[in-house]
């Protein structure tokens, strides 16, 4: 059975929101002054959880180029624009508590402590560290 669910959103920063796996986000915009996704789900599935961005316009997102673009809405007339991405967490897992190493993930040839940086959102990480805590916390 398939069906859309609707998640409301923050104006800026992350969230992670709990969906069905395999859930499929349709389209992001403002329903009586909140922004919202609309997303086609199988309530049968396992629950994933999505980390979901909200970035303003002007705003750094070059941490953002690895995750799928949802859209974009408008605040306050259009006086306020922002863009919303996605990035599903379950595709960093070969199994369940199992992190796959993020060069495998995203491509990229990243090396642990000693000055690296989140291929997410390019802060630094602590050595022996996998995940950062901005995007992780």
């Amino acid at each position: 059975m398939t069906e859309i669910w609707k998640y409301t959103l923050e104006v800026a920063g992350v969230q992670r929101i709990k969906m069905p796996e395999k859930a499929k986000i349709l389209c992001v915009q403002v329903q009586h002054g909140q922004p919202c996704i609309w997303v086609m789900v199988n309530p049968q599935n396992d629950k994933e959880t999505r980390c979901v961005w909200t970035v303003g316009t002007g705003h750094d997102a070059t941490h953002l180029s690895r995750c799928d673009h949802i859209g974009t809405y408008q605040l306050q007339s259009g006086n306020l624009v922002f863009h919303v991405f996605a990035l599903a967490l379950s595709e960093a897992l070969d199994e369940p508590g199992e992190e796959k190493p993020l060069k495998d993930l995203y491509g990229a040839n990243v090396e642990w402590g000693g000055g690296a940086k989140c291929v997410l959102c390019g802060s630094p990480m602590p050595d022996n560290e996998i995940r950062c805590r901005r995007c992780h916390p």
